[in-house]
């Protein structure tokens, strides 16, 4: 495939909009503050990031591990983008359109993190009111249903959710809206021998993710799936490399990790002129301060001297993906990987907070699905029970998205909330 310039996959298009932005501001620059400013991103400060209600006060949520991301790909963009021809956009373009992507990675979670998906797929794929709720929907919907995906549920918040438009969300860039796109296809039309079901967008909001592609001039592969854009891959190495390090600083600050292994982990990823100044911070706290930011710093350092030899197959469409990997510290990267899921990761839910999460989203789940079927056949429905979710189409597909779109808004305790108002028991 033809190595495409990056400028040519740059578009200040905007979903919805068709007025000019505000001069002398980059568009891109705009993007984050419509992200930042809007209350789905607000919402993320009572989202789980890997420690559900902890009690903590040092652990992230998902709100920090946002603002922290977009950081590391603010430097990230700006740093790759030094010598690539970018034909009228600037680095500092480059730094703002990889900081708004990384600051909506996120957005679309549910509450109680990838846990919550999971709960939320499960209702549907094994439950008996969530299986008989989906029936009549076609297979693509019940699909959707069954593997509730973040990134696509992303998407449509950005896109038709939030902000105060009738049509296009935020109305945010085009290419803003790919460089998020970590997997761009419809749940059906994933690569094929993919064994994950990730997805990015749902069938009702293809048309606005095809506008997307088509402005960026993403390669399209078949219908409904694309490849990465190209900055895609910056958002997604400074996600890994801000879960990767900051999830080893918050698992010692729990007990999971001694600082001695967070020592381990980490100290190979700073730069060795750097260890002299580790080896005389005294104060275990300090030394996990001052380990976290080198480390960071590390990584950020080894993409930019990887990215010469990995930036023509990233342009050209073809690289294999995760570039963090291709490093120098690749072999650091697997044991840390490694490591984290068998240590952080299995201890990231505490029984009792996992199955508080599991009652309260599947009584939930039942209920406003038992009384929204009643009301759609006439039958008599609880009112009460429906509070805020009166506005929803009476067509099954409209209403049950509606449904997913309502719970994937919640934060974890306005969940609790929410099971104490409806009458739902659960321990804790």
């Amino acid at each position: 495939m033809k190595n495409t310039p990056l400028s040519q996959h740059l578009s200040t298009l905007r979903l919805g909009k068709t007025q000019p932005d505000e001069p002398g501001r980059s568009p891109f620059e705009i993007d984050t503050d419509r992200i930042l400013f809007c209350e789905a991103f607000r919402a993320l400060a009572d989202k789980t990031q890997v420690h559900a209600l902890t009690g903590n006060d040092y652990t992230r949520s998902r709100l920090t591990h946002s603002l922290e991301v977009s950081r590391v790909g603010r430097t990230l963009g700006h740093r790759l983008a030094q010598n690539m021809a970018l034909d009228g956009f600037t680095p500092g373009d480059i730094s703002h359109i990889v900081a708004a992507a990384c600051l909506m990675h996120d957005i679309g979670n549910p509450p109680f993190g990838h846990v919550g998906e999971d709960i939320i797929s499960n209702f549907f794929r094994q439950h008996p009111v969530g299986l008989a709720a989906i029936a009549p929907c076609t297979t693509a919907q019940q699909l959707e249903f069954q593997h509730l995906e973040g990134n696509a549920q992303g998407f449509r918040m950005v896109t038709r959710l939030q902000g105060w438009r009738a049509k296009g969300g935020l109305s945010l860039t085009a290419t803003t809206l790919a460089a998020a796109a970590k997997y761009p296809w419809a749940i059906d039309c994933r690569p094929e021998g993919s064994r994950k079901m990730k997805y990015n967008f749902i069938h009702e909001d293809a048309e606005a993710f095809t506008e997307v592609a088509k402005a960026t001039n993403m390669h399209q592969e078949a219908d409904l799936r694309w490849r990465r854009h190209p900055l895609a891959y910056l958002v997604e190495a400074a996600d890994d490399i801000c879960y990767l390090v900051v999830d080893v600083e918050d698992a010692t600050h729990l007990g999971l990790l001694s600082l001695a292994q967070a020592e381990e982990l980490l100290l190979p990823m700073v730069p060795l002129l750097d260890h002299a100044d580790y080896h005389a911070v005294t104060d275990p706290q300090r030394k996990l301060v001052y380990l976290r930011a080198k480390a960071i710093g590390g990584l950020i350092d080894a993409m930019a001297e990887s990215w010469p030899d990995e930036s023509a197959d990233v342009l050209a469409g073809v690289h294999p993906g995760d570039l963090l990997n291709r490093t120098a510290m690749g072999p650091h990267i697997q044991h840390l990987r490694h490591l984290s899921r068998e240590v952080i990761y299995s201890n990231r839910q505490t029984p009792g907070i996992q199955s508080t999460a599991t009652i309260v989203l599947e009584k939930m789940l039942t209920l406003y699905i038992q009384n929204l079927t009643a009301r759609e056949e006439g039958r008599g429905h609880d009112a009460d029970v429906l509070q805020g979710l009166e506005h929803l189409p009476h067509g099954r597909a409209g209403w049950l998205r509606g449904v997913v779109d309502h719970i994937c808004a919640m934060t974890d305790h306005r969940v609790l909330r929410e099971a104490k108002r409806l009458g739902i028991s659960y321990a804790g």
